[in-house]
């Protein structure tokens, strides 16, 4: 009797760790799927803009934007590669929550560097547009501005969501059972 109790036991606790690492692993792939898009579009949306605005804002200015958005496209980049190397089938949960903790370290770290450089760039494109003192750009400038950090702010609430469900996840599987090996 007491054999039987014990193999239903490990075969409730095999069945929630593979739910626990099923959930943490669709949350992980819906943020590298989010992360990969962005950096695709950090590094391909510059081109465009270049060669159609280039004429109005000079060198200095193509530079600092191209280092913006490649900067930016590298450090999302970085970040999807860091959550690639979390594998919740060789790491225990402990291992993954450190990573998962190193990642959002990082994560805050980009942030700081992106909005240093970002502030700095809006801020010579309202400069142009008040030199020019060309109504339709200002308004466009602060229209563009708004919109842009409305679906910022946007994208980086879904993200610190899924970031806080994955951890969540990974506590709780680490308060469950402690740390679980897979293939136990």
């Amino acid at each position: 009797m007491s054999i039987k109790v014990d193999s239903l036991q490990e075969e409730n606790r095999r069945i929630k760790d593979m739910i626990a690492r099923k959930r943490c692993t669709s949350t992980r792939d819906r943020l590298m799927r989010q992360l990969k898009r962005m950096s695709i579009l950090c590094f391909v949306v510059p081109w465009p803009i270049i060669f159609n605005t280039s004429h109005l804002f000079g060198n200095v200015f193509i530079v600092m934007y191209l280092l913006f958005f490649l900067t930016m496209g590298s450090l999302i980049h970085a970040q999807y590669r860091m959550l690639d190397k979390i594998d919740l089938s060789t790491m225990n949960f402990k291992e993954a929550l450190k990573a998962c903790i190193r990642f959002k370290r990082f994560r805050l770290r980009s942030h700081i560097a992106g909005y240093i450089m970002g502030a700095i760039m809006v801020v010579n494109i309202m400069l142009t547009a008040y030199r020019l003192e060309s109504q339709p750009m200002i308004i466009g400038c602060w229209a563009g501005l708004v919109i842009g950090m409305a679906i910022g702010l946007k994208l980086d609430y879904r993200q610190r969501c899924l970031i806080r469900q994955l951890s969540d996840s990974l506590s709780e599987s680490l308060n469950d059972d402690g740390p679980v090996v897979a293939g136990r």
